[in-house]
């Protein structure tokens, strides 16, 4: 999700990542061969939501779900929250929600 993120993968492991490397490699102009790995949209939300709701107990303040709705399956990150809702703050869910239903 970004540099200075805490990612979810303690709770989603690699669900929501994938192997960028050969697209990178073939439309990236001095790719080297290596792998690298990248988020789809929902994982990359997903792992914002969990820094700044979960750990740091905030509110995403500068965007609201609404803003990217047409790119993010918001099911997709309703689920994960579902799924994972004992091992995540209660607190920290609830501001998830807030969140995801913010216009």
């Amino acid at each position: 999700a970004g540099v200075h993120i805490d990612g979810a993968s303690e709770i989603l492991g690699a669900e929501g990542i994938w192997d960028a490397s050969e697209i990178l490699l073939h439309y990236v102009v001095g790719s080297q061969r290596h792998t690298i790995m990248a988020a789809t949209h929902e994982r990359a939300v997903f792992d914002l939501m969990f820094h700044f709701c979960h750990l740091r107990q905030r509110e995403i303040l500068n965007f609201g779900f609404s803003d990217i709705d047409d790119v993010v399956e918001k099911a997709v990150i309703v689920v994960w929250i579902a799924s994972n809702e004992l091992r995540l703050d209660p607190y920290g869910v609830q501001l998830m929600k807030k969140w995801l239903n913010r216009s």
